[in-house]
């Protein structure tokens, strides 16, 4: 009912109205104020609206409780759509001052420290610890939470270390007292994309918004 009564062209200069946009908090610290910037600049009207996340977000787009969702994505419901953003591998932080920087963070080294694991819902282990069974290994994460943000500051004031996305460590180690060291452990990569229901893919205003979101990726 919403299309039938929309604007077949979408002029963003005099919108009005809100984007919904379900993310991770690291997705919303290296995306969003380039994404932001450009809304107050093309479509002043618009505001933004980053709920909190809930798993991976598909339930919540294939229902309508948000415009798009941003994450990693294997499985989706054929009603949904997806748009690559960019492809992203691990590495590892550690404190400024940490002696394993001295030393080389080497696999065996990496395996007796003590380690932090983003967990969104709180519950079960990383594509680390996967590839970690597969060379007969094991860690020890001493800490579970289901922020990056939050993990990298405690990173910062203690000697665990913690493996995160790559373009998210090198953002935090221009404010934070971090330093970036390879992981010594293949893990693969993975790759960033946004979903959105099937609705929406010719609604002008959402065609879009999925264009700023691409524009300010790259």
């Amino acid at each position: 009912a919403r299309s039938i009564v929309a604007p077949a062209v979408f002029e963003p200069a005099t919108a009005f109205g809100c984007f919904t946009i379900s993310t991770i908090d690291h997705m919303a610290l290296l995306l969003m104020p380039t994404l932001i910037a450009n809304l107050t600049k093309l479509a002043p009207g618009l505001d933004l609206k980053i709920p909190p996340p809930s798993g991976d977000n598909v339930d919540l787009v294939a229902q309508g409780g948000v415009d798009l969702a941003i994450g990693v994505y294997e499985q989706l419901p054929a009603s949904l759509y997806c748009r690559s953003l960019y492809d992203e591998d691990l590495v590892c932080i550690v404190r400024r001052g940490h002696p394993v920087i001295a030393k080389g963070l080497t696999l065996d080294h990496y395996t007796t420290l003590l380690h932090l694991l983003v967990i969104i819902d709180g519950q079960g282990g990383s594509i680390v610890d996967a590839a970690l069974a597969q060379c007969g290994l094991s860690r020890r994460v001493a800490v579970r939470l289901p922020h990056f943000l939050a993990a990298a500051m405690f990173v910062a004031e203690s000697d665990m270390i913690l493996s995160i996305p790559r373009r998210l460590a090198h953002r935090l180690a221009m404010s934070t007292q971090i330093e970036v060291l390879e992981l010594p452990l293949d893990t693969g990569s993975f790759t960033l994309s946004m979903i959105w229901h099937e609705r929406q893919q010719d609604d002008p205003a959402h065609m879009w918004l999925r264009k700023q979101i691409v524009n300010a990726v790259e």
